[in-house]
């Protein structure tokens, strides 16, 4: 959730500029790759589905299939008295 706009504005922005990409291979069974499917609502997220599914059907190696994840996982990493300062500006 870290791509959306939203959610980056939870967060302070030393946390945002050191995010690292995740290697997705562990985190397959996780929500935070699976939920860019899925609409607020419930409903499969058109959009990034269908081009995943075309990208799985077409895959002819497990990186391939890693590879079809539209939206990487990232990790956030940072100091508790930045999220303190950042919380608490005036």
């Amino acid at each position: 959730m870290h791509h959306l706009p939203g959610y980056r504005a939870l967060f302070p922005p030393s946390f945002l500029a050191g995010a690292v990409e995740a290697d997705s291979r562990r985190e397959v069974g996780q929500l935070a790759l699976w939920g860019q499917f899925v609409r607020g609502d419930g409903e499969l997220y058109q959009p990034r589905t269908d081009p995943f599914v075309r990208a799985c059907e077409r895959a002819t190696q497990v990186g391939d299939l890693i590879a079809a994840f539209p939206l990487k996982k990232v990790t956030v990493i940072g100091a508790l008295d930045d999220v303190l300062a950042w919380v608490n500006r005036q």
